[in-house]
């Protein structure tokens, strides 16, 4: 499940795990942190992960060449006084944890606003993402996806986003798009300029919210590394006017368990067969050791609860009709109120 993600780096005997061990007791911390006394352990993390900021000592800055766009670097100063940094804010290290954090905030928040500004936007807080996957199929998933971002688009600003191969969107909700992921995902591999004005171009608006179209062929998914996903994941989050993204993503997270990360809410759809089970605890299992943070974020959704008790979803000649006003929708509605998602 998304949280902010600061990464801190020093290589002082027992200050990353002190600092650590402060967070961790401190529920309400704003980061989930990932400290390092290694800095050649950095780059090795951000191999698969991603983080909004970057806080590392003066004497490690510079070791190991960032190998991932960090969107806020900040250097630990070990002197008396903190100094203007030419290149980076700077802060204190021999503080308290707690008020080195505020400073933290301090810093993020500035820089949110300077970005905002270059580019003549109005600051707005970054949205919020609901992820949807299962590794099994056949759950729910696009139906449970879709009901919570119409419900949501009746009085948010909402776009969803489907990664799943032959989604069925334009059969089953008769959407119709002129362009696809595909030409979206060439913009990132190719690097250049503008990304959130080519995802915009792709966006249809339909049923009272924004649709990113899915890609036609599967295989341009995993042409994108995990940076890239997550470069396109702040893009969406921080320079559009959305204030919440549904992220449909399918099996997924299967080849990329990052894209988790990049949720500040997960929903697992499940049927309730016994080959269902075995599936979802199999990647459960391996899940856990990758993050057991992350796994204990994770709300299971039963499929009854997205079909209903004798609702067959292949038999439902409208769809749209159905997830609007069936038991998804009911479910939808439930999910909203216990999130406090209309705030």
């Amino acid at each position: 499940m998304r949280k902010q993600v600061m990464v801190l780096v020093d290589s002082e005997e027992g200050y990353a795990e002190r600092f650590k061990e402060y967070v961790n007791r401190t529920k309400t911390a704003p980061y989930q942190l990932r400290a390092f006394s290694d800095p050649g352990l950095m780059n090795v993390y951000f191999e698969t992960h991603r983080a909004e900021v970057l806080l590392i000592s003066e004497a490690d800055y510079g070791k190991e060449k960032l190998k991932a766009e960090v969107p806020v670097r900040i250097l630990l100063s070990d002197r008396s006084g903190v100094r203007g940094g030419d290149e980076l804010p700077t802060i204190r290290k021999y503080q308290p944890v707690s008020a080195i954090l505020k400073e933290v905030e301090r810093i993020v928040g500035e820089s949110i606003k300077q970005t905002a500004e270059k580019k003549g936007d109005i600051w707005k807080p970054p949205s919020k993402t609901i992820g949807v996957f299962s590794p099994a199929g056949r759950c729910g998933k696009t139906t449970f996806a879709m009901a919570l971002a119409l419900k949501l688009g009746t009085r948010r600003a909402v776009l969803y986003m489907n990664t799943d191969s032959y989604s069925g969107l334009q059969k089953l909700a008769g959407f119709h798009f002129h362009q696809y992921f595909d030409d979206l995902a060439y913009h990132l591999l190719s690097g250049s300029p503008g990304l959130q004005s080519v995802l915009q171009a792709a966006v249809i608006e339909s049923a009272g919210i924004s649709v990113l179209p899915p890609a036609r062929e599967p295989s341009v998914y995993l042409e994108i590394s995990n940076a890239l996903w997550q470069k396109l994941m702040r893009t969406v989050r921080e320079e559009s006017q959305y204030e919440i993204i549904v992220l449909d993503m399918g099996t997924m997270p299967l080849f990329y368990p990052s894209l988790l990360d990049e949720c500040d809410l997960l929903y697992m759809p499940a049927a309730e067969d016994a080959h269902s089970a075995r599936i979802i605890a199999e990647y459960l299992e391996r899940l856990k050791e990758r993050d057991p943070e992350l796994l204990s974020g994770i709300r299971t959704v039963s499929a009854k609860e997205i079909f209903g008790e004798e609702m067959n979803p292949g038999d439902e000649e409208d769809w749209l009709r159905f997830v609007t006003g069936g038991p998804p929708a009911l479910l939808a509605e439930k999910v909203i109120r216990e999130e406090d998602l209309w705030t």
